[in-house]
């Protein structure tokens, strides 16, 4: 009986002691994978990080891009509007202008008109005076031809 619990204590403790040994080298392992897991997603953290910073500075170029473009726009279409502007003054100062001219003309136009009805009225009274001597001449002539013809 003896033999057998020293053999069975024995026993227990080569169990115990691989056991123990078993356990030691699991907790070995385990502590080798966390290691290397922890490594790994501090690698991977990084590199998100990196990531990260990467597309905000990608982004913040593109965010100044677009605002350089809205910016460039602006400027733009201030321009275009200032050159309309000034294009419609001009085109408002060539309308007054040519509003003038035309009034001009038709000032002058009516005074021809006038001058050349007044010279028309003034033709055909000369007509009419000239019309007129020339009857009382042709009147003359006839009485002198018709006293000569008495006469003689």
């Amino acid at each position: 009986d003896t033999d057998l619990m020293r053999q069975l204590g024995q026993r227990r403790e080569e169990m115990l002691a691989a056991l123990a040994t078993e356990t030691r080298r699991m907790d070995e392992l385990i502590a080798a994978a966390d290691a290397s897991f922890r490594e790994l997603a501090t690698e991977e953290s990084a590199k998100s990080r990196e990531a990260a910073a990467a597309l905000d500075a990608k982004w913040q170029q593109l965010r100044d891009a677009a605002d350089e473009t809205s910016k460039w726009r602006i400027e733009q279409y201030n321009e275009v509007a200032l050159e309309v502007s000034k294009v419609s003054d001009l085109l408002a100062e060539e309308a007054k202008a040519r509003q003038k001219d035309v009034q001009a003309l038709g000032g002058n136009l009516s005074r021809l008109r006038d001058d050349i009805s007044g010279e028309a009225s003034a033709r055909k009274a000369a007509l009419a005076a000239l019309q007129e001597e020339v009857a009382t001449a042709k009147r003359l002539l006839e009485r002198k031809r018709g006293d000569e013809a008495q006469v003689g």
